[in-house]
């Protein structure tokens, strides 16, 4: 398993800092509501109550945990107005490594942080907007297994015709 090796700590939102936390250290600290397997092989979405989380307009939490229940993944889900003040803070705390804010339209910026990334996005024709700070081990393991998934859909495809 890779891990995060810089010598900082990783990003910590909520307290859960990535690839140190344990679902059980989560657990202590909120209350998980759900418990489903991810799409990539050997992760589990970990549903957070929001309830007792302070930030405004906060719809939805998610920690995403490997087999050895440690934290890959949180995604944050708010209301997309919060977007400039996220933006603001990621950027004072984080390196900016892209970034694509028009006036109108899909905004979103990717940070940097040692071995883990954070990106926002906030789709025009929505009104939320996703925080997803995950490590770039989980990164690779979901680009391989959609890349996977492409390449089994083209093949049963090509099968069908």
């Amino acid at each position: 398993i890779a891990s995060c090796t810089s010598v900082f700590a990783n990003p910590a939102p909520l307290g859960i800092e990535l690839n140190k936390t344990t679902l059980n250290e989560v657990k202590e600290k909120y209350s998980v509501t759900s418990s489903t397997p991810n799409a990539t092989d050997g992760y589990y979405n970990n549903s957070l109550d929001i309830n007792n989380i302070d930030i405004k307009t906060l719809s939805e939490v998610k920690a995403i945990s490997n087999s050895n229940e440690i934290i890959e993944v949180l995604l944050l889900t708010l209301d997309k107005s919060q977007f400039n003040e996220v933006y603001s803070s990621l950027a004072s705390k984080y390196q900016l490594m892209t970034q694509k804010i028009p006036p109108v339209g899909n905004k979103s910026a990717e940070f940097e942080d040692g071995d883990c990334v954070i990106y926002i996005s906030a789709p025009h024709m929505s009104f939320s907007m996703t925080v997803a700070y995950a490590t770039k081990h989980f990164i690779t393991q979901y680009t391989n297994r959609t890349e996977q998934d492409i390449q089994e859909e083209k093949e049963k495809n090509k099968k069908l015709f």
